[in-house]
């Protein structure tokens, strides 16, 4: 028996939904305890297996070519309940911390008028049975209407244990009945559904009432459409429901049957991202967020989680009628009155397949978790994992009787382990170490793009798709060169830049958003005709980054009107551009900054000449990573004369023993011509599993020491040696930690030899790419730099490569 009773959070509770009992009471990060031992210990022949977990970071932030600023690292420390603890915070974001959660307890008081005499505080710095107490203690009296940081404990004793289910929550609004909860973005993601099923659970088994549940976010109007907000600061919204989905609602297009409009598209986009779009009836009316079925209320009250709405149209909008900038006080009464929302009906279409998430019991989960107690414990019991993630036809009776079976002799072959199709752990890191460990030597990180959704569930189907992929020798289609060919035009200046940015959870300027990333340094390097003509580092000082320092990070790109601008892929830097772009006319439209706006004067004749210079960048920039990357390629207007069919232009190749490459028979072409690779690849390199980071492609180059002109510095031999490390720097530097000296004389010059370095990987990439295309066209020689004509395009018939005006 313990002397302590045993602790069941949020945490605890929401690996519940699993369905796999063994993994409920594992403590810690599952990659770190997997890689110090316990993966060695199922798995003792796997070598691989602990340079698998000592390099999980780094393959996950390779998937994300897609980026969310708001999941960018701050927001996943900050969502995680003991993120006030990890070390990024305490070093760097403790004070924003605080300051974020004083805000929005601000927000909420003044919203409803409270008085300080009406509030309890419950601190934080108590343990949970003297939290638990003091709740109590302000539950009872009367005079107190709101508490503050409440913890709600029932209790229940087993075989001699005492079991506290311990939740917690921002508020407990007496008045209102209430539970208030606490989000970091502008998002609240569903989980927030089940986590207000267990606090309303464990209240209403304290007999307390709850009559409405709410999530306090960051203000989606003016984060994300307005950008009305304010460096170092941010208003907020309060949310009784959230679009039921892992990832924020997209923004639509106007579509022109429906005769929308981009205003339309713009509400549709903040009525789903704020949940209010789930709080309307089916004939389009407006209900209070604790009545509406899609309510985190009524979810939590009747064990049910509603599908989002079925396709939604704006009628009758008034749009001069609605003050987004005051959206909170306003247009909630405007939705019923100047604002009519038409779904799609479904009632004269077959009757479609019930999509509510049902929840058991409360008492039947607890039941689960500790019988899960007593049977695992904080163990990996690798039998017992497979065990129940190879049973799913009668799963839903196992947790509840949990009995002490041999699980190894219950397995069965390997193949019957099914992996869920989504596991309610914290984070992605922690879906793939258990793939790890329950496949063990058979999984690799091959990029899930690759694969099929079932195929990373079934071991069989997954390993299949592996070997297929394994099996598929190195190729290349000659076409790519026209991605590039803009490179081979005589006398052109090229500009090869790279960004790196950081991010806050409030806005770094005035009118941007939280967790936007504001650009901070850039390295230029100019060549014309392949000869480096100019290199240009610039760092600006995080510390008092000011608009101004992004237009001159823009003149330092633009250089008197290069020709073309080369990166790795365009999607990051050319939606810095265009929000540094937006940010200058903001500030013209607030005319607040008047020394920024004088400067600006002096530089350009007005802000359209500033945004024709922005425009020009952009729709010059050529990008490495499309050489690389995997979209279907019919979709390209690049290659309207170009037939995937056509056997014609592919290369199979490998790495000869004196480092260059060598091709293979074209009878290989028979493996892929059936396959979506033709769809979708036209550089495919094993050694990159179906990734296309340029750190992976420099380390292919690297690895088979390829004769190129442009070697970099192995990343592992500098000091910042990634981006997330260049963007800590920022963020330390922001915040004051570092001070003036460290910054110019240690720092500074770290960050310029990374993002320069940075640079030069783009030169020894497009260098590599040249070398593929000299192997197998070596005419290709005769046209880089050299062709006066700019309006061309590459061709390949008859087994020579050639030009034409396009």
């Amino acid at each position: 028996m313990n002397n302590k009773n045993i602790k069941i959070n949020f945490k605890t509770f929401f690996r519940v939904f699993t369905d796999n009992p063994a993994l409920i009471w594992i403590k810690g990060n599952f990659a770190e305890r997997l890689e110090n031992g316990e993966y060695s210990k199922k798995w003792p022949l796997d070598k691989s297996g602990v340079k698998y977990f000592a390099n999980y970071k780094e393959h996950l932030e390779e998937e994300g070519e897609n980026e969310d600023d708001e999941d960018i690292f701050l927001g996943d420390f900050m969502d995680n309940e003991e993120g006030q603890n990890l070390s990024i915070v305490n070093k760097v974001e403790s004070d924003s911390f605080q300051k974020y959660v004083a805000l929005a307890r601000e927000f909420y008081i003044k919203k409803y008028g409270y008085k300080i005499n009406e509030i309890a505080d419950i601190s934080s710095k108590n343990n949970a049975e003297a939290k638990w107490s003091q709740t109590k203690v302000a539950m009872e009296n009367d005079a107190i209407k709101l508490i503050y940081n409440p913890l709600f404990t029932y209790q229940k004793a087993v075989n001699g244990e005492i079991f506290d289910t311990n939740a917690d929550a921002f508020f407990y609004d007496k008045q209102e009945q209430k539970i208030v909860f606490l989000n970091y973005t502008s998002f609240a993601k569903p989980k927030f559904f089940y986590k207000g099923f267990f606090t309303y659970s464990v209240l209403r088994k304290l007999n307390y009432n709850v009559k409405q549940i709410s999530v306090i976010n960051i203000n989606f109007f003016y984060n994300n459409i307005t950008k009305n907000t304010t460096k170092d600061t941010c208003t907020f919204y309060e949310s009784f429901s959230t679009w039921n989905s892992a990832a924020k609602a997209a923004k639509g297009k106007p579509r022109k049957k429906a005769a929308t409009t981009l205003e339309d598209e713009e509400l549709l986009y903040a009525l789903k991202n704020t949940g209010e779009l789930r709080l309307f009836t089916e004939t389009g009316s407006y209900y209070e967020g604790n009545k509406a079925q899609g309510s985190f209320f009524q979810s939590a009250r009747f064990g049910r989680i509603s599908p989002n709405p079925k396709e939604a149209t704006v009628i009758n909008a008034d749009y001069k009628k609605i003050d987004y900038t005051n959206y909170q006080e306003t247009i909630i009464n405007q939705l019923g009155e100047e604002v009519k929302i038409k779904f799609k009906d479904t009632n004269s279409s077959n009757i479609e397949k019930d999509e509510n998430i049902y929840l058991d019991t409360f008492d039947k989960y607890l039941d689960c978790i500790i019988n899960s107690y007593f049977e695992f414990g904080d163990n990996f019991n690798y039998d017992a994992i497979a065990y129940f993630f190879s049973v799913k036809e009668s799963v839903e009776h196992l947790p509840y009787a949990i009995v002490d079976l041999s699980y190894q002799e219950q397995i069965g072959a390997p193949n019957n382990i099914v992996l869920p199709k989504k596991l309610f752990l914290d984070n992605q890191l922690e879906v793939n170490a258990i793939r790890k460990y329950i496949w063990g030597p058979d999984f690799e990180q091959i990029s899930s793009k690759f694969f099929k959704n079932k195929s990373l569930q079934n071991l069989e189907l997954y390993k299949n798709n592996k070997e297929f992929f394994e099996s598929v020798p190195n190729y290349f289609n000659i076409h790519f060169l026209n991605y590039i060919r803009n490179l081979h035009i005589k006398d052109k200046r090229v500009i090869w830049y790279d960004y790196e940015g950081f991010s806050n959870v409030f806005p770094i300027l005035d009118q941007s958003s939280s967790y936007g990333q504001i650009v901070n340094q850039v390295s230029v390097i100019e060549t014309v005709n392949g000869v480096e003509k100019n290199v240009e580092n610039v760092v600006v000082d995080t510390k008092n980054i000011t608009l101004k320092d992004l237009v001159m990070l823009i003149q330092t790109i633009y250089s008197n009107k290069a020709d073309y601008y080369v990166v790795f892929n365009k999607t990051y830097e050319n939606t810095r551009n265009k929000e540094i772009k937006e940010l200058v006319r903001r500030a013209f439209k607030d005319n607040k900054d008047l020394e920024f706006i004088n400067w600006f004067n002096s530089q350009y004749i007005d802000v359209s000449e500033f945004a024709s210079h922005v425009d020009h960048i952009n729709n010059n920039t050529i990008d490495l990573a499309d050489c690389f990357s995997h979209n279907k390629l019919e979709r390209k207007a690049i290659f309207h004369e170009f037939h995937i069919g056509n056997k014609e232009g592919y290369f199979f190749f490998k790495t000869n023993e004196n480092h260059q490459i060598e091709l293979l028979p074209e009878s290989y072409y028979g493996m892929i011509e059936k396959t979506d690779f033709l769809k979708t690849t036209l550089i495919h390199i094993n050694f990159l599993k179906h990734f296309f980071s340029i750190k992976k492609i420099e380390k292919y180059i690297t690895k088979n020491q390829f004769p190129l002109k442009t070697l970099i510095t192995p990343y592992s031999e500098l000091v910042i040696q990634k981006g997330t490390m260049a963007m800590e720097e920022a963020i330390l530097r922001h915040a004051q930690i570092t001070g003036d000296n460290v910054w110019k004389m240690e720092k500074e010059p770290e960050l310029k030899r990374y993002c320069e370095n940075d640079v030069r990987a783009m030169i020894m990439v497009y260098e590599f790419l040249m070398m593929l295309a000299r192997s197998a066209a070596p005419e290709i020689d005769k046209f880089e730099y050299q062709i006066e004509n700019e309006n061309f395009e590459y061709i390949y018939q008859d087994g020579k490569l050639d030009i034409r005006t396009k």
